[in-house]
């Protein structure tokens, strides 16, 4: 077939996340799903795939989400099937029907649970007992210090990185997230310090996929002691693929990681009834009932069919393997007995 390898560059391990993402993609949505009998079929499979790869799939990082826009027929629908969330993507000549629930994730428009996310979650005891506990002030793990390098990945609205700049106020802050409205909230909480370069003392934010914060790290000699990844990692396209960029960019001999996590004992009814309880003991729930039936129902109908997409021995398993030699702390009494929280270091 005329196959050749192709290093990567040079000093560059970066660019092998780019590689096992569009290898994963093809087969996930195209090559797991058909036995080719020889060379042409797999051709005749891959031709129209090469064409929805590059011109119809959404991205994350682009804006708008696709290379090339479609409307009528041809545009993108996303159903749901009685076993879950199924992603079907219609084009004139190919149709791809996957059943991954990660791509509808990777797809997913945030803007209108954003506003209700914030108004709600930062009311909550529950929500801040999750940033005291990542932080080290409460809970089993120590606390962070300052004058390090952290990178938050998958910032959100910036409650994190906020709390993060007021314990540390020499600590150089990088934050990423690749959702426009989440984005402009974030600018919005941490515009007093928003900095243009990564320096003490601020906050450096890259509104991008997860992935391209990698490159640019190195790019600017940067290794972070600590990185942050709250509620992401069952949303990301290639968990395995996410903890080894995490684990090469670490610095060495400290770095570490602290992972919250939804596992297989994560119950969305009861987290959501102790958040309303919360809000009910703060006298705030009257206020904020059409919030909190956003935030209930994007919760629901978006997110809950991933919410156990990997188990706490999962979890532990891609950390070893992404390179930690050590998990530091663990427990799930954490987030209303409702998330996974974990501490690695390289």
């Amino acid at each position: 077939m005329g196959i050749r390898d192709k290093p990567i560059s040079p000093g560059s391990p970066w660019q092998n996340c780019f590689a096992e993402r569009l290898i994963g993609s093809i087969r996930r949505e195209c090559a797991d799903h058909v036995v080719a009998l020889g060379e042409q079929q797999l051709r005749c499979l891959l031709r129209p795939y090469a064409a929805y790869y590059n011109e119809t799939r959404t991205y994350r990082s682009l804006i708008p989400r696709r290379r090339v826009q479609f409307s009528g027929p041809d545009a993108l629908r996303l159903t749901r099937s009685s076993a879950g969330c199924t992603t079907n993507t219609f084009e004139p000549e190919f149709l791809v029907n996957t059943g991954n629930t990660m791509e509808i994730a990777m797809m997913l428009d945030w803007s209108p649970y954003a506003n209700a996310y914030d108004r709600v979650l930062r009311r909550t005891a529950t929500y801040q007992a999750l940033i005291t506990d990542l932080l080290g002030s409460t809970g089993p793990l120590p606390l962070l210090r300052d004058h390090t390098v952290i990178l938050d990945c998958g910032c959100g609205t910036g409650n994190l990185c906020r709390s993060i700049s007021d314990l540390l106020p020499a600590a150089t802050l990088v934050a990423v997230d690749s959702d426009p409205t989440m984005a402009e909230f974030f600018r919005k909480k941490l515009a007093d310090r928003l900095s243009p370069v990564a320096k003490p003392g601020t906050v450096y934010f890259l509104e991008a996929d997860l992935m391209t914060i990698f490159p640019w790290l190195t790019q600017q000699s940067l290794r972070p002691d600590y990185v942050f990844l709250v509620n992401v990692l069952y949303l990301v396209d290639d968990p395995a693929a996410t903890l080894r960029m995490i684990a090469a960019c670490l610095s060495p001999g400290g770095g570490e990681l602290r992972l919250s996590n939804p596992d297989e004992r994560t119950d969305l009814g009861a987290l959501l009834r102790q958040l309303e309880l919360d809000l009910a003991a703060a006298q705030q729930l009257d206020g904020l009932v059409a919030d909190f039936a956003v935030l209930g129902g994007f919760n629901h109908e978006r997110l809950a069919s991933m919410l156990h997409r990997l188990s706490s021995d999962e979890i532990c398993r891609l950390v070893r393997d992404a390179g930690f030699k050590r998990i530091t702390h663990i427990t799930h009494d954490h987030y209303a007995g409702q998330s996974l929280l974990l501490s690695a270091s390289i």
